[in-house]
């Protein structure tokens, strides 16, 4: 009799495993989700403009990108040389990252990069430093996300002219807006783009007299350098200097801060928080806001399509840019 209820006790035992088995087969097991690698590359983090959109962006991908799609990034600095950058970018190749975002040193040497990504079923994101049009067409999977050069060239021109209409800068009465350009790199499609565009719309509706041209590469310091090589007599006539972005428009600002004397209508192009800043003290006159939000929203929202497998046949993503102007002078 004990024996039998022994042999019971080890069959009850035995259908209860049994029945503990069948119950964990068939509960669904959570799958692990997979994370979604992403590679940044930033031509220069020095550059302030790039610098606070870089920030932006960070924050952006852990709270835009799709829930649903756990994403790991990694940000290289290539500090403004293309052969660190070329480095960075085989790198993240190697890396089988699942999308590039790239703002490139070398905008016009894109090809070869684009290449190898596609090699790699890769896509491409690339953003704020415009490529050609034809860099856009090396494969089905590459976009850029910027703003409109000519846009915001345009857009200068615009401000300048309601200025000219409305605060009365003609300061010698000689029926001419005198200025001083301040271009970025010379062979930069932006720089190409942003100054054909404010020449041919002033010169359109404004009596505009060019003292000077120069160069300064998108820098401050090197802005300010610049201007030192002019004579007093045209710094002094400059009734506007007008700058490709805005560390070269703050870079104009400090020469004559140093000087100490008074300081031309002054514009700029991106918004960065120091020229805002100025802005707002109504002393530098204005800029146009390239909106980098708009840029980085447009940016996790190719991620989110890329990820999703989603084709995309829009090849450049325009942000809107506003102006930003002071009230005070």
């Amino acid at each position: 009799m004990k024996h039998k209820r022994q042999m019971g006790v080890y069959a009850l035992l035995l259908a209860c495993v049994l029945l503990l088995c069948l119950w964990i087969w068939k509960f669904p097991v959570k799958q692990q989700k997979r994370v979604y690698k992403i590679g940044v590359c930033v031509y220069d983090l020095d550059d302030s403009f790039m610098k606070s959109m870089t920030e932006e962006l960070e924050q952006a991908l852990e709270t835009q990108v799709s829930a649903d799609l756990p994403v790991r990034y990694e940000v290289l600095d290539a500090n403004g040389s293309d052969n660190v950058q070329q480095k960075q970018i085989q790198y993240l190749l190697k890396q089988d990252c699942d999308v590039l975002v790239l703002n490139l040193v070398q905008a016009d040497s894109a090809a070869d990069s684009l290449n190898q990504a596609r090699s790699r079923d890769i896509p491409v994101i690339l953003f704020n430093r415009e490529p050609d049009e034809m860099d856009l067409q090396i494969g089905e999977k590459v976009w850029y996300v910027g703003t409109d050069g000519q846009a915001a060239g345009a857009l200068q021109a615009t401000m300048l002219r309601e200025a000219w209409d409305s605060r009365h800068i003609d300061k010698n009465q000689n029926g001419t807006l005198d200025y001083i350009l301040i271009e970025g790199e010379q062979s930069h499609y932006d720089t190409i783009r942003r100054t054909n565009a404010f020449l041919s719309e002033t010169g359109k509706n404004l009596p505009m007299n060019q003292l000077a041209s120069l160069s300064a590469d998108w820098a401050r310091q090197r802005a300010a350098e610049q201007l030192g090589t002019l004579s007093e007599q045209k710094l002094r006539e400059a009734e506007a200097i007008v700058c490709n972005n805005d560390d070269m428009a703050l870079g104009a600002y400090d020469f004559y801060q140093r000087k100490g004397w008074d300081s031309p209508l002054i514009l700029g192009i991106n918004k960065t928080q120091a020229m805002q800043q100025r802005i707002d003290d109504g002393e530098i006159y204005g800029t146009v806001d390239i909106n980098p939000s708009q840029q980085v929203h447009l940016i996790c929202q190719l991620i989110n399509q890329t990820a999703a497998g989603t084709s995309v046949q829009q090849k450049i993503w325009y942000a809107e840019p506003l102006a930003y102007k002071t009230v005070n002078k």
